[in-house]
């Protein structure tokens, strides 16, 4: 039975579709004219139907944004008059028996990945657009994905990324789609190009990013202290950055303080991100794929503090081979690995489907220093005047970097990152007076020690509709432990006899240690809006602490002073909860226009207090003339975490410490507008800012915390800080140009930044400490042969602002047996400049390539010509009293320093 009714269906069916089929063709091949000048296309449609007899279904808006049009159809086939009618809407005619349906267009996602086809790295900030249909185009994220809304039908992408080919892709789109572009690195483009990426990518999509994003091969065409490629350093170049001398004392970013910064490492926070007190940072550039520097307008995904934000991405190692580098310096020598973590998923490259190719990866890096021969040569040269100076100065580093990824399907992506690093110090120090009772002599023992430990563990995943999330558990933690001991004993002339005068001890600590998670979540519901959302929760731990022991008071002794340190290094930490939200959005809200806005919400739990932070943030951009963009923005940020110390130089030993009822969140807004301009091999940007600060911390101790490694008592730190207002005001100037194999940048930043405190300078406001009202930057490189290029940096600044005594008199007690006392008397706070800081770098690099090996030789000078630039200055109490002149002694930091480096790759 059932296969008689199955035979009778196939044989109906057979007998009607060429019936169906014939009267869908006979109806399509219908002749029809119609004439009409400067009409509506739905009423021309509407026309035919009636005058023709033809069953015909639409929705009349399908036509509503159609221009009207003048036609003259003569006996021409009915369908080919629909779809020239139907070519100015999102519509598709389709053809039944007796019966013409205009349907709209569904509209669906086409996203996808951009990738390096020969390291499997994600290409970030690659242009993607659309050949086909209306053009649209966007950029990847830093995980190289991207995500277009389009029609359906067939559409043709092309991606286009500085330094690689162009690679098409044609697909067909009947749902949501997702693609993998791979493009070929291109050897015979020209190796200059504009240094800033953001320029590169605004070529395309119009627009110039508020983030400046730098990749490590612009970094390494910079002259750099000791030939290290440096993020740091590289950034301190940037306009409206400002460091202390030769980098000491962190980045202070359009007159914020070094730890309003916000540095991430693949996602995690980072709270001492230098070694070597600012001179060169933690981040290995082996291990490097890009670093993006927002100065204070940062989008609201970015949270937590309130001057900047620099993001550093790692590279994921290359899938498909095994390959490294090994690299030794002057100061320091690194080694980087690299490869697949599964041989069968290195077979090939994938290139039509990532199937089971390519699906793994490792990166290992490690970086040792040997700096002690040079600070023996320098302390020995300078005869105390260089800063690190002392009898047996001994200090390394090292870093070690990590990170796996493993890709379960097409849409998923696993991370585990891994960094460890840190500082060692020690000094010896023998001082010797003579005076009337005798020769007195110090021993100090001076060490410290501190360093990073971070580990991330991502998944990122991209759904069907486009929407592309990512979820991070991070842990973070900075720790830094010094000690101090002094024996101090006197020789009587007239005894002949030594006697102890001062023995005691300091000991010193303070961590900070975050567990955190977080989630972010992108999309595009259109093409013209871009949409950011997610959330962080952040476990915070502080432990400061500091003790000191004196061994001449009765039951104390050095067996004792170990005990405490241990009970130091055990006390009771303090735990806070960190709560964050934001929303960010971009849209094209007009011709030519980009509309960036956000609202970022945290708050701050600590010892059952709530302290809550809102934080808008607004940018409009408008294309002008050819190749120019306009913009300008408000911004409001703010943070819980600060960090308080006597220099504000950054150094390690100052303290990171929690907002309480007493030291309540710093605050920050900003308003700022520029132009830009990028005509082709130019790239010119002219931007001006306003800021402004409040409840900015300063910490009230002593002046010798640099001296004795920061062995200064952190107990009571709340009784001890005081809060105060600043602001900062400047404008920047960048240019960027390139001439055949020439490159120049030129950068020029006039600002002022100042602080006011109640309770410092009688309420009057001073000069920020890295205030400098000139900063002025001039790089050129020359490519002379396919093997050899020469570089050239110039640098000035005016000099820092700092504080020194103007009169100094002598005090006599009414005691008859007390010594007269030495009493300066200080002026105003920051009232006198150190001279201006100028310096050149030059350095030549060689580099040959052979069938399996590449190498590189870097060789230069850091300071070229020499220039004694001070780093910091003070009185000489011994100056005479009958003149009343007051000696005034500085201390250098880098004189001429050679620049030797050998880089094998493989």
């Amino acid at each position: 039975m059932f296969l008689r009714i199955l035979s009778c269906w196939a044989i109906g069916w057979m007998l009607f579709m060429p019936a169906a089929m014939h009267a869908q063709t006979v109806l399509q091949q219908r002749l029809v004219s119609a004439r009409c000048q400067q009409c509506e296309v739905k009423s021309i449609i509407q026309d035919i139907a009636v005058r023709y007899d033809i069953n015909l279904s639409y929705h009349p808006n399908f036509f509503a944004e159609c221009p009207r049009v003048t036609v003259n159809f003569k006996d021409e086939p009915l369908k080919q008059v629909l779809e020239q009618l139907a070519a100015c809407a999102r519509v598709r005619v389709e053809w039944a028996e007796n019966q013409v349906i205009i349907r709209a267009l569904r509209q669906y996602t086409l996203s996808g990945r951009v990738l390096d086809a020969e390291t499997g790295e994600w290409l970030i900030g690659a242009t993607v657009k659309l050949s086909t249909g209306s053009g649209e185009s966007t950029v990847t994220n830093e995980y190289g994905f991207f995500s277009l809304r389009v029609y359906e039908g067939r559409h043709r992408l092309v991606a286009y990324y500085v330094g690689h080919r162009p690679q098409s892709l044609t697909a067909e789109v009947q749902g949501d789609l997702f693609v993998v572009l791979r493009l070929e690195p291109d050897a015979t483009l020209p190796e200059v190009t504009i240094q800033n990426m953001a320029a590169a990518a605004a070529g395309s999509t119009g627009h110039l990013s508020s983030g400046a994003r730098f990749s490590t091969t612009e970094m390494r065409r910079t002259p750099m202290l000791s030939g290290e490629t440096d993020p740091m350093r590289y950034v301190a170049l940037q306009p409206g950055v400002l460091t202390g001398v030769d980098g000491l004392g962190g980045l202070h970013v359009r007159g914020g303080n070094a730890d309003q910064n916000l540095f991430l490492l693949d996602d995690v926070p980072v709270y001492n991100p230098s070694h070597a007190l600012g001179l060169l940072s933690i981040f290995p550039s082996a291990s490097i794929n890009h670093a993006q520097l927002w100065k204070g307008d940062f989008p609201a995904r970015y949270g937590g503090r309130a001057a900047s934000v620099l993001d550093i991405r790692l590279r994921d190692g290359n899938p498909y081979a095994f390959g490294g580098e090994v690299s030794a310096g002057l100061f320091a020598g690194s080694v980087m690995v690299e490869g697949p973590l599964s041989r069968k998923f290195a077979r090939d490259k994938g290139r039509q489907g990532e199937g089971e190719k390519g699906k793994s990866s490792f990166l290992i890096s490690a970086r040792h220093t040997y700096l002690n021969p040079w600070l023996n040569l320098l302390n020995s040269r300078y005869q105390g005047a260089f800063f690190l100076s002392g009898d047996n100065v001994q200090y390394r580093f090292y870093d070690m970097t990590m990170k796996a990824n493993f890709k379960p399907s097409e849409r998923d992506h696993l991370y585990l990152s891994l960094y460890l690093g840190g500082d060692l110090f020690k000094n010896q120090l023998n001082q010797t007076f003579s005076s009337s009772a005798g020769l007195l002599n110090d021993r100090y023992a001076l060490g410290a020690e501190w360093g990073n430990n971070i580990a991330a563990l991502r998944w990122n995943r991209t759904f069907k509709s486009g929407v592309f999330v990512k979820n991070i558990l991070r842990y973070s933690r900075f720790y830094y432990q010094s000690q101090q001991d002094l024996l101090s004993e006197i020789f009587s002339f007239t005894t002949g006899k030594r006697k102890l005068v001062a023995n005691y001890a300091q000991r010193y600590q303070t961590l900070i240690e975050d567990v955190s998670a977080q989630t972010d979540w992108e999309f595009r519901p259109f093409n013209e809006l871009e949409i950011h959302a997610g959330g962080t929760y952040a476990f915070h731990t502080f432990k400061p602490g500091a003790l000191s022991v004196n061994f001449l008071l009765p039951g104390q002794s050095p067996l004792l002073a170990d005990s405490l340190t241990k009970a130091l290094f055990n006390r009771e930490r303090v735990p806070a909860d960190e709560f964050s939200l934001y929303a960010d959005a971009a849209w094209a809200v007009w011709k030519g226009g980009r509309l960036e806005a956000g609202l970022h919400i945290s708050s701050f739990e600590i010892r059952n207090r709530t302290f809550r932070l809102l934080q808008p943030r607004l940018r409009l951009s408008q294309r002008v003339l050819a190749h120019g963009q306009a913009w300008a923005g408000y911004h409001r940020m703010g943070q819980f975490l600060h960090q308080v110390g006597t220099f504000n130089l950054n150094f390690p030993f100052e303290l990171w410490v929690p907002t309480t009822p007493r030291a309540l969140p710093e605050e920050a807004w900003q308003v700022s507008a520029g132009i830009g301009w990028t005509p082709p091999g130019w790239a010119l940007r002219v931007e001006g800012y306003y800021k402004y600060l409040s409840r900015v911390l300063a910490f009230v101790s002593s002046t010798t915390a640099l001296l004795n490694a920061g062995a200064e008592d952190a107990s009571g730190w709340e009784d001890r800080i005081i809060a105060g207002v600043g602001w900062a005001k400047g404008l920047e100037l960048t240019a960027e140009g390139n001439f055949a194999h020439t490159n120049l940048s030129l950068s020029y930043t006039l600002s002022q930044s100042t602080r006011q405190f109640p309770d410092l300078n009688g309420g009057l406001a001073f000069p920020f400490r890295f205030d400098r009202p000139h900063v002025f930057n001039v790089s050129v490189r020359q490519r002379l042969t396919s093997w050899l290029d020469i570089s050239a940096l110039w640098v000035y600044a005016s000099g820092n602002p700092i504080t020194l005594a103007g009169v100094k008199f002598r005090h006599q007690t009414h005691e008859e047996m007390a010594s007269p006392r030495e009493v300066f008397v200080y002026g105003s706070i920051n009232s006198f400049r150190l001279p201006s800081y100028h310096r050149l770098d030059i350095s030549c690099r060689f580099h040959f390539e052979g069938r399996k090996f590449q190498h590189e030789i870097l060789a230069g000078a850091y300071n070229a010509y020499n220039r004694a630039n001070p780093f910091f200055m003070y009185l000489d109490g011994s100056a005479s009293p009958e003149t009343g002149r007051l000696t005034a002694t500085q201390y250098i930091l880098l004189p001429l320093m050679p620049e030797l480096r050998y880089t094998l790759r493989f």
